[in-house]
This record gives structure tokens, sequence and C-alpha cells, in this order.
């Protein structure tokens, strides 16, 4: 149609997920966690090392039945203390359902976890690697996964990756830049329309 099409991509909220060290919950240092619900369908990222006997904790509803019953702790975590949870896991394990996967769109999940420091470990979806180059810990077959989950959390993400990866997003991905976007736009616009009735 001619006109210039930008995509918003997910973003996250800079004053409630950010890299800290002051609250480490330490039953969660040496397991991977899931925060998000099941829906009933195959979620790789937790049911691939749940079924293998690997360390995960899962949060979310309907995962019953679908990985073993002591991965499961609880139905929600408190989005006000979610950053302690991505930040204190080994890994924070992401997914996409389908439809986002074949359309490109990247999980918020990404960047609530990165913005926290936290550890991602997600499946490749398209036009990730153009958002983060080379810094995202992602897979496309069971092994892969496996293999990221196996090796050690620091050799994965050095502590100054991790710092960097936060202050990127916070920077680049928040809620407030999303809303300059718009009123940048919006002001963009405005001055063409009066320059066109001139």
């Amino acid at each position: 149609w001619g006109v210039d099409v930008r995509p918003l991509l997910q973003c996250t909220d800079r004053n409630r997920f950010y890299l800290s060290d002051d609250d480490r919950i330490p039953e969660l240092t040496e397991r991977a966690i899931m925060v998000g619900n099941s829906r009933k369908m195959y979620r790789s990222s937790a049911w691939i090392p749940a079924s293998m006997g690997y360390p995960v904790t899962i949060y979310g509803t309907d995962w019953a039945g679908s990985v073993p019953d002591e991965a499961i702790a609880g139905s929600r975590v408190d989005n006000a203390a979610l950053r302690r949870y991505y930040r204190s896991a080994r890994f924070a394990l992401n997914d996409h359902w389908d439809d986002m996967r074949e359309m490109g769109f990247v999980s918020n999940r990404i960047f609530d976890v990165l913005a926290s420091g936290g550890r991602l470990v997600t499946d490749d979806v398209q036009g990730l690697s153009e958002v983060f180059p080379d810094s995202v810990a992602t897979y496309s077959s069971p092994i892969e996964l496996m293999e990221i989950l196996n090796r050690d959390p620091d050799e994965v993400y050095p502590p100054e990756k991790l710092a960097a990866l936060s202050e990127v997003v916070r920077n680049e991905h928040s809620f407030d830049t999303r809303a300059g976007v718009l009123i940048d736009d919006v002001v963009d616009l405005r001055a063409q329309l009066r320059g066109a009735r001139r």
C-alpha cells in the first residue's frame, strides 16, 4: 500500500525488571525455571528437560500430567517478585507458541528475563538474532536444548554479558522506549500534515 510499517516489539517494565544480586532465591540456583501456562499443549523448553530428569521448576497452569509432579511448584509467580526468580535460576526457559514462531513474534518473556539478568534459554524464532545478534542461547532441537542446559551457566552467559544484555533491554526495549516511538511518530505525522496544508 506504499505505507511504511515498522513493528513495535514486546518490551519490559524497566522499573520492575532489572539486574540485582541482593535477593536471590537459594533453592533455584541449581535449577532451570519455566514461568508460563501449558494450555495443555506441548511446551518444549519445559517438557524436554523435565522428562529427562533435569532439575526444572515450573510455575503455571495445566502442567499436571504432562511433566513429573515434582517439577510443578505452583500456578503463578507474583509479577512484582518475578525478577528474583529469573535472576536466581540456573537458566530461565522460554518457548514460543507455534503461531508466534511462524510469524516472528518474539516473546515478552525474553525481554523480562534479560532485563532481570537471567540466563535465558529459548527456542529460536525468526527475528530474534536481529534483535540480539549472537547474544542469546537458542535451541532448535531437544539435543541442542540439553547441551545448553548441561553447560556451565557462567560459560553460556558470563556476568559481563548478562549486565550488557540487561542494559540493552532496559534502554532499548522498555515500555518508555516504545511509548517514545509512538509519540515521535505522532509528532512527525502532525508536522507532515501541517506542511501538506500550506
